[in-house]
């Protein structure tokens, strides 16, 4: 008896409250960033609408939806993006990308409305040696910053960690070894893709895993972990920081304090950092609402 959803379709069992009206005053409306929350409400806003402009400080659309393709079982992801970027592309949405909004910007363009929908950035851990070289973030091994080669330590066992792990597998770094503080992976996860993953990663010949063990240190080619009390030195080429994620909400924080914004908004992993599907919905509402 539970409804019916769909994580890129918040229409999907709600069409009357979903049903996409003209605007009653056509504003000009700025959205910051290009992920999935960003693209799905310059969609809709345009749709009932508004004049939009869309802006974000990278060269692509996608946001976390690009880094998620990555992931082996997830390559249709890609075909998100590539439709919310051609109806965005075919509509007369103002497109700015490669730009960093910053409070001055908005103050130059003057919108009625700004819809911040600036993603979420990777958590970095108060670990001795994080600053070392070899040390990368998941986001820059899934966008091809960095080439790994040789045994590396995944930090982190949520869904993040758990694809990382496999797309490096997949292609060709090995060994790994994945470190996770609790006593289980996966565990931010749906039960359905937390079984996948999980099976995948602790199945695979080539991935040990480390559950209830912490990093204390990083060293030049090594890792010191601890395990209720018994410390160890694991031998690591390359350390991948998968430990979660943080609301991108600095630039919403300052326009909220100087009131600089008639209506403000803040969606998406910029509000909390959770799925596409939460994206998708409060986009879904807060340009149906502008």
């Amino acid at each position: 008896n539970l409804p019916i959803t769909c994580a890129i379709n918040p229409e999907a069992g709600r069409e009357r409250e979903f049903a996409i009206r003209n605007a009653r005053k056509r504003k000009k409306v700025l959205v910051v960033g290009a992920g999935p929350a960003g693209m799905e409400a310059a969609r809709v806003a345009h749709l009932r609408g508004h004049q939009v402009i869309l802006m974000d400080k990278e060269k692509r659309m996608g946001g976390q939806l690009f880094y998620a393709s990555k992931s082996p079982h997830k390559k249709e992801f890609e075909e998100v993006v590539r439709f919310l970027e051609h109806q965005l592309r075919k509509s007369k949405v103002e497109i700015r990308l490669g730009k960093e909004v910053t409070g001055t910007i908005i103050k130059r363009i003057k919108p009625d409305a700004v819809i911040m929908a600036a993603g979420a950035a990777p958590v970095l851990p108060f670990t001795q040696g994080i600053d070392k070289p070899h040390v990368h973030t998941a986001i820059e091994v899934l966008d091809e910053r960095v080439s790994l080669k040789g045994k590396t330590a995944v930090i982190g066992g949520g869904l993040v960690g758990l694809e990382t792990a496999l797309y490096l597998v997949e292609n060709g770094v090995a060994p790994i070894v994945m470190i996770e503080p609790t006593d289980k992976l996966g565990g931010n996860v749906g039960l359905r893709m937390g079984w996948y993953v999980r099976n995948k990663v602790t199945t695979h010949p080539d991935i040990e895993v480390r559950t209830e063990t912490t990093v204390e240190e990083i060293k030049e080619s090594s890792i010191v972990v601890q395990k209720k009390g018994a410390f160890e030195e694991l031998l690591a080429d390359n350390v991948v920081l998968a430990i979660g994620m943080k609301n991108n909400n600095e630039l919403a924080e300052v326009l909220k304090a100087k009131g600089t914004v008639g209506e403000l908004y803040v969606i998406g992993d910029c509000s909390i950092p959770r799925t596409m599907k939460e994206a998708f919905e409060e986009a879904a509402m807060v340009a149906r609402r502008v």
